[in-house]
């Protein structure tokens, strides 16, 4: 932040600092990063020989492959700025080994997690389906169990139908037979 308000002093204090907290918790990626730093802010300073040496103590450090790149980018600038073009060449090939590297990295995470979304996608797809199947299912059972009870309701209107008719049959043969014995006696 520092670096980008263009306070260098105040910069080169916290990547100092950074780097002795980082050393003291053992933390290689850490010590990696504020080498290069120090180197880069350096590097810009145009303070060259201290640039190649956090630069250098930055791979010795044996950082991420991002931290590695970095080192290998700005010793390559700092060594051409010498006129050591051996040298340049050197580090400018190892950035170019170690960027193509990251990229394939980066190239393999987005593949990854390209992936990943298709598998999640797959998997709501599948979901969806699997919840419309329910759903259709549950409709389907719903008008079975409308038909049963209109099914029963029909039957047992059927059944109070017959009663009634047995009912009135039996009441007119009770009337008849009580007719017919009215009937005898006149």
């Amino acid at each position: 932040v520092y670096l980008l308000q263009g306070n260098r002093e105040r910069a080169l204090a916290n990547f100092k600092a950074a780097l002795e907290v980082n050393q003291a918790a053992k933390n290689s990626e850490g010590v990696a990063d504020a080498y290069n730093n120090l180197g880069v802010l350096y590097y810009q300073e145009r303070s060259i020989k201290q640039a190649i040496e956090n630069l250098t103590l930055a791979l010795e450090a044996n950082g991420t492959s991002h931290s590695k790149r970095t080192s290998f980018e700005y010793l390559s600038l700092a060594f051409e700025l010498l006129g050591d073009y051996k040298q340049a060449l050197k580090y400018k090939n190892e950035f170019i080994s170690m960027d193509a590297l990251v990229q394939g990295e980066l190239s393999e995470r987005d593949l990854a997690e390209k992936k990943n979304i298709y598998d999640i996608q797959q998997k709501e797809t599948q979901i969806d389906k699997l919840e419309s199947i329910r759903l259709l299912r549950e409709q389907q059972i719903a008008d079975e169990k409308r038909t049963k009870n209109y099914l029963i309701i029909i039957l047992a209107l059927i059944l109070v139908l017959g009663f009634l008719v047995l009912y009135q049959y039996l009441q007119k043969r009770r009337t008849n037979k009580q007719l017919q014995a009215i009937n005898a006696r006149m």
